[in-house]
């Protein structure tokens, strides 16, 4: 057990499970938030709350998803995953404005100022900031960081 200042750091087993940094959930040395992020509890909660739709949407764009962002960037996921959000997140914006069977994605997906709702596509924004985070490291101004930027995953990643 090392020590940060005053506090004891506890050693955690690799099968542990612990929380980290924003929320996001590691094990060993992966992180695993991508895979255990429940949207569909927090739609619900969202949803069950005695909330107009604009406030609802409002707690969407400004709260939930840029809460869920960090740890689909961070974590392990795949295109099929993001889709599912996307799905989720459509629904539930659907069933909060009763829109009828015929209206398009786009207009959930696009800008507030093109006359959209503005609720971001995770499968279009986090693909396109996990790629912006790992071009970064090679700019880094940290030795170790240029270093990771020439792994065989990062590569893979970017690839």
């Amino acid at each position: 057990m090392g020590s940060s200042g005053q506090s004891p750091i506890p050693s955690r087993s690799v099968l542990e499970v612990w929380r980290y940094y924003l929320g996001v959930d590691f094990m060993g040395v992966a992180t695993i938030t991508a895979s255990r992020v429940d949207l569909g509890r927090a739609l619900a909660r969202v949803t069950k709350a005695p909330l107009e739709p604009q406030q609802r949407l409002c707690l969407l764009r400004t709260y939930l998803l840029p809460k869920l962002t960090y740890g689909l960037v961070f974590g392990r996921l795949t295109a099929g995953r993001l889709q599912e959000l996307d799905r989720e997140i459509r629904s539930a914006v659907r069933s909060w404005l009763k829109f009828p069977p015929g209206v398009p994605s786009a207009y959930i997906h696009a800008p507030v100022k093109s006359g959209g709702l503005g609720i971001v596509s995770l499968s279009a924004s986090i693909p396109s900031l996990r790629r912006q985070r790992l071009l970064a490291l090679q700019g880094s101004s940290w030795g170790v960081a240029r270093a990771a930027a020439d792994l065989d995953f990062v590569r893979q990643q970017l690839a």
